[in-house]
């Protein structure tokens, strides 16, 4: 009896012992994260948020879908900044802060500007720039400019109460450098932790995390953004236009219930013309229903054209509202495109889009600036080679339907860049025939000018040929009736001379006599075609012609002896 005593006794012992083991190992689970006393309210904030002007993008997914809370039991639904609803780690305490960490997924190298927190007073920050392993990690330095007067640096970050949004900046490693990161890392620590007295304020809540979870956003841009200014106003010569074609009266636009290709079309006209502008940032907030209609956009692409070169392409994964209220957004474009018209198409919406829950967003302003014709073409040259080369980082980052899609979209923009590239050398080929054919048409009536000249020349020349072949003939003929003059007056004398016999006697020393009377310069020459003469000539001139007479009968008693004409021209000659 005293053994089966004993054995109870020490059965109890062994249960009781047991019961307490199991009792505080229970305890201990649920210490770990109290019951969450956030109500998960939905309704609209009431504040409005501004994150606009920061010369960067929000980075956390507004599904939550790149942040990483650990405890994985933890939901990172609505870790956004202003989304509604519970953060992480909602009614946490601080003696259950070790194992926590929010880590945020940036996907690529990102230069971080901000880093935005709600719900937490006290955390510190890492940063990766390789992976997500934890030996990966260095700390992130904070100087607060405003209360830090020799300007030293902190590790840990402080905030004043859990329900104000507190942003970051004046971010460093700790060789002072920017931060560039492909993982954020947030990690709680306790007031004491991070050095502050709680003795000298135990009215004001000291506690890590608030009631209602903790909240974040990264503010960043890629490593190779150039975007570097905020631009001037584009909204005066924006139009906006709904996917089918309406012109829309205002910035706020409201899709149609039954339509589910969700567009909205802004166009930059001025005087009525469409012109190119170059795009800096878009700043937009949920649409004038979106309060009614618990719908807004929490992510969005836009598309922009040139409708000159044709050239197009498309930004994907924009983060959009958090919220239904007036929180407003600022996008920047990593680099500034030339683009004549935008078209903005929600990706992911609060709830379905319907009746009752239309899509809707209001523009509140486009950043950008004026294009000369220069800045122009070479903004669009850069552009095209910018996706029209293979890019390593984006092929390995998304998945393979949004890859196998956006290569195809880069692969129809190459195309269609291609296609134009072959217009337009058509069109200069063309431009350069044309130019060709003007010359050879210019060409052609100069020649024809030409010849209309030569012939006008070869037509006077005739004229004046057969001007000149008149004259000829007339004076041919004229010629030729002196010729026949001359011929019957040389006839008529041949014939009078045939009939003239002169008989001249002349005796010897007529002509020694003939040269006494004519002077001592006359020459004696006997008188040719005759053998003898009987009496001297004496040379007399008298009225006008000459003729030689024989003493005072000439006519009479001088006979030539030869009857040859020949001889009796050259005496006569001879004798003139």
């Amino acid at each position: 009896m005293k053994k089966i005593i004993i054995i109870i006794i020490t059965l109890f012992v062994i249960g009781l012992l047991l019961y307490l083991t199991l009792f505080a190992n229970k305890n201990k689970n649920l210490e770990t994260f109290a019951v969450s006393t956030c109500s998960n309210d939905t309704s609209c904030s009431t504040d409005s948020t501004s994150l606009v002007g920061l010369m960067s993008n929000p980075m956390v997914d507004r599904n939550g879908n790149n942040v990483i809370v650990s405890p994985t039991t933890q939901s990172n639904m609505n870790v956004a900044i202003k989304s509604p609803g519970c953060g992480c780690w909602s009614g946490s305490t601080d003696d259950n802060l070790k194992g926590m960490s929010l880590i945020v997924n940036l996907n690529n190298l990102t230069k971080v500007h901000y880093v935005i927190t709600q719900g937490i007073k006290f955390f510190k920050l890492y940063y990766s720039t390789t992976d997500n392993d934890p030996s990966s990690y260095d700390e992130i330095l904070y100087r607060d400019r405003d209360s830090v007067a020799d300007e030293s640096s902190s590790i840990y970050f402080i905030t004043n109460s859990h329900e104000n949004i507190t942003q970051f900046g004046n971010l460093s490693n700790i060789d002072g450098q920017p931060i560039f990161a492909k993982y954020i890392k947030l990690v709680p620590v306790t007031a004491s932790a991070a050095g502050i007295d709680t003795t000298s304020s135990p009215q004001q809540s000291n506690d890590t995390i608030g009631a209602n979870g903790v909240k974040i956003e990264v503010m960043g841009m890629p490593n190779d953004a150039k975007q570097t200014i905020e631009g001037d106003s584009l909204i005066g010569i924006s139009k906006l236009y709904d996917i089918e074609g309406t012109l829309l009266n205002g910035k706020n636009w409201i899709a149609d219930k039954d339509n589910k290709d969700l567009k909205l079309r802004i166009v930059f006209e001025e005087d009525g013309v469409i012109v190119p502008k170059t795009i800096y940032s878009i700043i937009f907030k949920s649409g004038n229903n979106s309060t009614t209609t618990k719908q807004w956009v929490k992510e969005f692409s836009i598309t922009y054209s040139h409708k000159q070169s044709k050239l197009s392409d498309t930004i994907y994964y924009i983060k959009g509202n958090t919220n239904c209220g007036n929180n407003v957004f600022q996008y920047y474009l990593e680099t500034p495109v030339v683009a004549t018209e935008l078209v903005i198409k929600p990706t992911k919406l609060n709830k379905p889009h319907g009746r009752g829950t239309e899509a809707s967003m209001e523009i509140i302003d486009i950043m950008g600036s004026q294009i000369n014709k220069i800045q122009e073409q070479v903004s669009l040259e850069k552009t095209k080679k910018q996706y029209c080369s293979s890019n390593e980082d984006d092929i390995n980052s998304g998945s393979v339907s949004d890859l196998l899609g956006k290569q195809a979209e880069i692969q129809q923009l190459c195309d269609a860049i291609d296609l134009q590239d072959q217009i337009k050398e058509n069109n200069m080929r063309i431009q350069k025939n044309r130019q060709y054919i003007m010359q050879l048409e210019d060409h052609d009536k100069k020649i024809a000018n030409l010849e209309e000249i030569v012939n006008k020349m070869k037509h006077l020349k005739y004229l004046r040929q057969k001007a000149t072949d008149t004259g000829m003939m007339e004076q041919k003929d004229k010629q030729s009736e002196i010729d026949r003059k001359l011929k019957e007056l040389v006839d008529e004398r041949k014939k009078s001379q045939s009939q003239f016999n002169v008989k001249l006697n002349i005796q010897p020393g007529m002509i020694a006599g003939l040269e006494r009377m004519a002077g001592s310069d006359t020459a004696r020459t006997p008188v040719e075609g005759f053998a003898d003469y009987t009496d001297y000539i004496q040379p007399i001139t008298n009225k006008g012609y000459n003729y030689i007479p024989y003493q005072q009968n000439f006519y009479e008693e001088v006979a030539l002896k030869s009857t040859n004409c020949d001889t009796n021209a050259k005496f006569i000659k001879r004798m003139m």
